[in-house]
Order: C-alpha cells, then sequence, then structure tokens
C-alpha cells in the first residue's frame, strides 16, 4: 500500500488542504487573476472524478487551501487528488505534474 500525501478519517473535514504552487524552478506562481480548482478520483474508479474549486488565499505567494466538506471523506478508501490552476494568461498548470497526490480515508474502529 502506498503512503499517503495526506490523511482523514470518515467524515473528517479537518485540517484543510495547504499547498504552495511553484513553477518548476522552485517561485510561486502568479495565482492573480487565477482560478485553482482541484480534481478527486477513487482509485478504484478510473475515468470517473469530481472538480471541487480552491481558495486562493495569497495570488503573489502561491498559496491555495481547500476545505475538505463531508462528501470528500464519507467513504473509506484511497483517492488522487491533482490541483490546477487557470492562470490570467489562460495557460493551464497542475501540481503535481509527475504524478496524482494521495488522499487516504480511513475507516472507523
Amino acid at each position: 500500500m502506498a503512503d499517503a500525501d495526506f490523511v482523514l478519517g470518515v467524515g473528517d473535514t479537518a485540517p484543510a488542504l495547504t499547498a504552495t504552487l511553484n513553477d518548476p524552478d522552485g517561485n510561486p506562481v502568479d495565482l492573480t487573476g487565477a482560478t485553482v480548482t482541484m480534481k478527486i478520483r477513487d482509485v478504484l474508479q478510473a475515468g470517473a472524478s469530481r472538480t471541487v474549486n480552491i481558495t486562493i488565499t495569497d495570488a503573489d505567494d502561491a498559496e491555495v487551501q481547500y476545505d475538505w466538506v463531508t462528501a470528500d471523506s464519507d467513504i473509506a478508501g484511497d483517492y488522487h487528488f491533482r490541483i490546477e490552476a487557470v492562470l490570467a494568461s489562460g495557460k493551464i498548470m497542475s501540481w503535481p505534474n509527475d504524478r496524482n497526490w494521495l488522499l487516504r480515508v480511513t475507516p472507523d474502529p
């Protein structure tokens, strides 16, 4: 079983997911005028995903936050997720771009 990048218990809505979105050189991407979303998919259901909006908390420093909702953690299992930004220029960037992050929702005992 792969190590999870983020772990929630069934029904958990905290802690929030926070991230700094850097370019390949490690510099923060200017998120002024950008739209940021996250795609979440059950690892066992290829192709079926849902997209949620992410809040930009600091556009200049490329900081974002997602506050989980109950629907994100109502079923135990592993989920792939990836953040995507449509920049003001219309260009699209995603994080991470070399793999998917793994969210693990652990079952109640």
